[in-house]
């Protein structure tokens, strides 16, 4: 059904969103080879795209926050874009202007009811992720349930063989900037921007002094934070590092532990031992795609100390 043709993914939503979106490109290669595949995202995330199951991309703004609608110039841009013509059009994040702008571009376009503006589809899936009863990567695979059967089984092989992956080649170089040396520390990432639920500053800060290793702080924010709480020992990397330095500040560390945001899952790319702190009613949907991992339940009682010594034991970095 799909070899020969031109598909269009919209994700325009943030980080770890577009990540969880590229099994379905690759469940989509993987099926029909001959695809061609598109995506469009925010300006910004269009550097995680860079595997083989992409063929290109399109780049927009939002006006009204991260979660906003496409900006009105990008929107008549891309309108009058000749490029922009599609066979089909799937939007994994919707919102208005995504499904009005894949009607008038794409021959057949597809979202979920439920909707205000689901009449602009031609195709729906009722589909309702409230619930959180599968991982997003499925719920957005489950979108194609439209036009095929979707084998249940699919959501098994998310960890597997539709596991994310990125053309990028990690370089000690950004190691050597930092003054970091291969597998000489892990990586805690506290921030989630108001996402996601997670840990208070100095809770983390708690964890890292009991923990006989060093570690760096990644994250991007706006918001003034307690920089002196960093132990003396770690590396302070908060809102210093590219995108680039920051894959390899990841590629080459024991691991990473964050709540559920985007670095998560950008250690999916790496198969790194990725540690989580989560509610218990997200692990299912937003874990991150690895076989590796180690989730704290933030309803349990937690300790700085028995989360340092979980994490000593999860990374193989306990001494004695």
């Amino acid at each position: 059904m799909f070899n020969g043709k031109r598909i269009l993914v919209w994700r325009t939503d943030k980080i770890g969103d577009v990540i969880l979106a590229l099994p379905f490109a690759k469940f989509l290669k993987k099926n029909f080879p001959e695809s061609r595949v598109f995506f469009v995202v925010k300006k910004q995330n269009s550097f995680f795209l860079k595997n083989k199951y992409i063929d290109g991309f399109f780049e927009v703004e939002l006006s009204g926050g991260e979660r906003g609608e496409i900006r009105p110039a990008d929107f008549f841009r891309l309108l009058f874009d000749k490029s922009f013509r599609f066979d089909f059009s799937f939007v994994l994040f919707p919102r208005f202007s995504s499904a009005f702008l894949s009607r008038l571009v794409s021959r057949v376009s597809c979202g979920t009811s439920r909707r205000f503006y689901s009449f602009l589809f031609t195709h729906t899936v009722d589909l309702t992720r409230k619930k959180n009863e599968h991982h997003e990567s499925f719920y957005n695979i489950l979108l194609l349930s439209a036009f095929m059967r979707i084998d249940p089984e699919v959501e098994e092989k998310l960890k597997d063989e539709l596991r994310p992956e990125i053309d990028f080649s990690p370089s000690e170089i950004s190691l050597e900037k930092f003054g970091l040396t291969k597998e000489g520390y892990i990586v805690f990432h506290p921030f989630s921007g108001g996402s996601s639920p997670t840990l208070p500053f100095h809770f983390w800060a708690e964890i890292s002094r009991n923990i006989d290793f060093p570690v760096v702080w990644i994250g991007k924010i706006e918001q003034r934070y307690t920089e002196y709480a960093i132990p003396k020992k770690d590396f302070n990397l908060v809102n210093k590092t590219s995108f680039d330095e920051l894959f390899d500040v990841m590629a080459f560390s024991k691991g990473v532990f964050s709540p559920s945001s985007g670095p998560i899952h950008i250690a999916s790319f790496f198969d790194l031992p990725i540690a989580g702190v989560y509610k218990k009613g997200d692990v299912k949907r937003w874990s991150p795609l690895s076989k590796k991992t180690l989730i704290f339940h933030l309803e349990d009682e937690l300790s700085p100390q028995y989360i340092s010594d979980a994490l000593e034991n999860f990374f193989g970095i306990k001494t004695f």
